[in-house]
This record gives C-alpha cells, sequence and structure tokens, in this order.
C-alpha cells in the first residue's frame, strides 16, 4: 500500500464520528503524556542546576501569569483566521524548539526568556484542542470521554518518568527530551486531527 493511500483512508476515517473521538483522544493523551514528564520535576531541574528558592518561584509562576493574555490572543487569532490546526502546529513546533535550548541554560537570567516563550506557546494549546474537540465531535457529551486521554496519559507518564530518573538514573535532562518526542509524535498526529473549520465551510 502506497503512503498516500494510507494518508488519505487515515483521513477519511478521521472525517467519520468515530475517527473523529479516536483522534482527539490520542491527541489528548500524547499531548498530557508529554507535559507529565515535564511539568511535574522542573522544579527538581531548576534546584539541580543551582537556581535558589526565589528563584525557582519565580519562574515557575510565568505560566500563571502568561496564560492569561497569551490564551486571548491565540483564541482571537483562532476564530477570526479559522485554522485551529495552524496556530496549534505552531506553538508545538515552536516549543520543541524550545525544549531543544532548555537543557543548555543553567542560570536564572538564562532560563528566564525561555520560560516566558514556552509559556506563552503553551498556554494556548488546551483551548485551542478543547475547541478543536467540541466542534469536531458529533456529540458534545462525548467531550468528557475524549478528555479523559489526557488524564490517562499524564498518570502513566508521570509514574514513568520518575522510574527513569530515580531508578534507571538517567538524569533530570531526560524530562526535556521525552517532551520533545511526544510533541514531535503529537505535531504529526495534530495534521490528521479533524478540520473543524473545513467542516463549517462545508455547512
Amino acid at each position: 500500500m502506497r503512503s498516500g493511500d494510507l494518508i488519505t483512508r487515515v483521513k477519511a476515517f478521521v472525517s467519520t464520528p468515530k475517527g473523529a473521538r479516536i483522534s482527539m483522544w490520542v491527541s489528548f493523551f500524547v499531548f498530557w503524556s508529554g507535559t507529565a514528564a515535564f511539568l511535574p520535576f522542573i522544579s527538581l531541574y531548576y534546584e539541580s542546576v543551582g537556581l535558589r528558592g526565589g528563584q525557582i518561584g519565580q519562574l515557575n509562576s510565568i505560566p500563571f501569569f502568561v496564560s492569561l493574555f497569551s490564551s486571548i490572543i491565540f483564541g482571537f487569532l483562532s476564530d477570526v483566521s479559522r485554522r485551529h490546526q495552524l496556530l496549534l502546529a505552531v506553538c508545538t513546533v515552536g516549543m520543541i524548539a524550545i525544549l531543544f535550548i532548555f537543557p543548555l541554560a543553567s542560570t536564572f537570567l538564562a532560563l528566564l526568556p525561555i520560560v516566558l516563550v514556552f509559556s506563552i506557546l503553551q498556554a494556548p494549546c488546551v483551548p485551542l484542542m478543547d475547541q478543536t474537540a467540541l466542534q469536531s465531535l458529533d456529540d458534545p457529551a462525548h467531550y468528557g470521554r475524549v478528555r479523559v486521554g489526557g488524564s490517562i496519559g499524564w498518570g502513566i507518564m508521570v509514574l514513568v518518568t520518575g522510574f527513569l530518573i530515580d531508578r534507571v538514573r538517567m538524569g533530570l535532562p531526560v524530562i526535556f527530551y521525552i517532551n520533545v518526542t511526544f510533541y514531535t509524535l503529537f505535531l504529526v498526529i495534530s495534521c490528521f486531527c479533524p478540520n473543524p473549520a473545513g467542516r463549517q465551510a462545508e455547512n
């Protein structure tokens, strides 16, 4: 079977109600799996590179500070452009690039802009995914079943990442590379997710 035929079949399946539910479930699972390998352990990483408690607290407060305006801006762009997938892809590519730079920084001043840019790009991802899911599902009541994929992914990868750090002794920088792996997979999967804008245009 040619790759073009396979891609066509996948896209055709995703356009069905069942395919939309499965693709969105997998998207939430993969995204939150990657996030779970990073977010719960980032404070330990900050501590391992010699940051003080106050500096760690300041870096951890940045996502809460920027999430409000970042989500609003990207939400506005999403509504105006109707390009949910494109904006989600842009944010994901940006986060992947930042994650490669992250472990190269070891001082508070070097980490500050990295955390700021990463937080700006990450904040709109969940609202964009939620928006895509709600507009793609044939029945909004299925949203809870789809969203639980993220909870399952989070629970699994927190345990797996902790095991790799504590038992396998892979070191804290492994959190960045696990996250990159899952976000790259998420980027690929998101290309096959339902396109609410296209469906609305057809209607």
